[in-house]
C-alpha cells in the first residue's frame, strides 16, 4: 500500500467516525495532519484499522448465522370509505375504526375538504412478493 492510500485510508476513517470513539483517540490531537505522519505510524494506523473493520464483520457474520429471514409485509390499499358527519351520531368514529381494525386491517384516516366527511382508508397487510 501506497503513502497516498493510506492517508487516504485514514482520513476515511476519521471522517466516517467521531474523536471520541475514535481508535486513535489517544495519539491525535483533533485534525491530526497525515501528510506529516512517519510511514511506519500509518502502517501501524493502517493496521489497526484493517484489524478492527474484519473483527466487526467476523461479528455480523456470526450474528446472522441460524437467524431465519422473515418475510417482508406491506400495506396494500382494500378499500376508501367516507364517513359522513351525521353518521357519528348512529355510529362513533371510534368504534367504527375499533370494527376494522379487530378484523387485522390498518385504517388511516383523512379529511376530505369538499365534502366534509371523513376518508377511512382501510389497508390490508400482504407478505411482499418478488
Amino acid at each position: 500500500m501506497t503513502r497516498e492510500q493510506m492517508i487516504d485510508v485514514l482520513e476515511d476513517y476519521c471522517n466516517g467516525n467521531i474523536c471520541d470513539s475514535c481508535e486513535f483517540c489517544d495519539d491525535c490531537e483533533k485534525d491530526m495532519v497525515f501528510s506529516e505522519i512517519v510511514d511506519e505510524k500509518l502502517k501501524d494506523y493502517v493496521s489497526r484499522i484493517d484489524e478492527k473493520n474484519t473483527d466487526k464483520e467476523s461479528q455480523n457474520v456470526c450474528e446472522l448465522v441460524g437467524k431465519r429471514t422473515e418475510q417482508v409485509k406491506v400495506l396494500k390499499k382494500a378499500a376508501k370509505i367516507y364517513y359522513p358527519d351525521a353518521m357519528k351520531d348512529v355510529l362513533p368514529l371510534k368504534e367504527f375504526v375499533k370494527n376494522i381494525t379487530d378484523k387485522g386491517y390498518k385504517v388511516e384516516l383523512t379529511k376530505d375538504n369538499v365534502v366534509s366527511d371523513t376518508v377511512v382508508n382501510i389497508y390490508k397487510e400482504e407478505e411482499l412478493k418478488e
